[in-house]
């Protein structure tokens, strides 16, 4: 089961271009010991926190960009 599921994740990174060598460890380890759901909520979480920051931090460097841009400009 557990070589079926790591086989499986490493397909859908495959597909999606998102290959990471720790999300099929976590993947693996999550099969071999058996960990429920809050252990998948807690993996989903964090990447909900990491999406959050890399979207905030992206608008705080466009909007610098932006602003750098217009000084530049102006000079």
């Amino acid at each position: 089961m557990a070589g079926l599921v790591v086989f499986v994740l490493a397909l859908a990174m495959i597909a999606t271009h998102s290959e990471h060598p720790p999300v099929a460890a976590i993947a693996f380890a999550f099969v071999l010991f058996k960990v429920g759901i809050l252990g998948i909520l807690v993996i989903a979480l964090g990447v909900l926190v990491i999406l959050a920051v890399r979207f905030a931090l992206e608008r705080i460097v466009f909007r610098f960009e932006k602003t750098l841009r217009e000084e530049i400009k102006s000079i």
